[in-house]
């Protein structure tokens, strides 16, 4: 919808240039949904038919990715905000993939450059991302005392790109917890609101051992809202944590009915696809 267009199922983007400008956002998810096609495929036809195109999405990742500036991320209803810590984790996901990409595409070149860009910058995001107690990611650089949910973790997780270390998944997946709500985790600490979908991306990121516990925790939220609140409208993908589940404060009030990106609770079945568990 940001950039396809409100028209469906006609993909005429806004053409009254009303568009949301979401960039770095934007750029990432056509790398990391290309490179996911060809991970579970292994059809090559479509990165080498779009290659110069995925091209021109990678070298505005490599401008803009580690420092975003004043974006919007896919939740554009939380506003425009500096540097977000979840956003430019997507923009250095994205171009671990489009390393893979360009491999795919007999490029070694490329790839070795896209490869390195990645690395040289998420060695320089954790200390700008990661709070000093070194127990958490902030929202955005440096914010003390914030943060959110870091799903865009979640690709590298389930396309195996080790540019994400394991200490960072386990290190959030301790966190959540302590921050978790009768309804689930916030989606970030300037509100009591969640995702549903984004909710399950970061609980599919929550693997072995003590994680296990976090990713229940973060089901059982999404189960509990369901099975405890009353509506009559389709399922929502974004509610209140706490009180009786509304939006807003308002429990008869169910924002983003039935919207596409419901899609995003497989994200454990999609893991246990690429794992060959499912």
């Amino acid at each position: 919808m940001h950039d396809l267009g409100s028209h469906y199922p006609n993909a005429t983007g806004h053409v009254e240039g009303d568009d949301e400008y979401m960039p770095v956002e934007e750029s990432g998810n056509m790398i990391l949904m290309s490179y996911a096609y060809y991970k579970f495929t292994n059809d090559t036809t479509y990165l080498q038919t779009h290659y110069p195109l995925l091209r021109q999405f990678a070298s505005y990742l490599t401008l803009y990715s580690l420092t975003p500036g004043y974006q919007l991320s896919t939740d554009d209803f939380a506003g425009r905000l500096a540097n977000q810590t979840n956003l430019a984790i997507k923009g250095i996901v994205g171009l671990a993939a489009m390393a893979q990409i360009a491999l795919a595409n007999d490029d070694p070149s490329a790839a070795a450059n896209y490869s390195a860009t990645a690395t040289a910058f998420y060695k320089q995001w954790e200390p700008l991302a990661i709070d000093p107690t070194g127990t958490h990611t902030l929202l955005a650089y440096r914010w003390r005392s914030s943060y959110s949910l870091l799903y865009n973790i979640y690709p590298a997780f389930l396309l195996d790109l080790p540019i994400i270390p394991p200490r960072l998944y386990e290190m959030q997946c301790r966190f959540y917890p302590s921050v978790s709500q009768i309804f689930g985790v916030p989606l970030d600490s300037r509100h009591v609101y969640t995702k549903s979908d984004e909710s399950l991306w970061t609980a599919a990121t929550c693997g072995a051992g003590a994680s296990t516990d976090t990713r229940k925790l973060f089901v059982n939220g999404v189960a509990r809202w369901i099975n405890e609140t009353g509506t009559g409208a389709p399922f929502s993908d974004l509610w209140d944590t706490v009180g009786e589940g509304g939006f807003g404060g308002r429990p008869e009030i169910v924002e983003f009915r039935a919207r596409p990106v419901v899609g995003g609770h497989f994200s454990l079945l999609a893991v246990g696809r690429a794992r060959g568990v499912v």
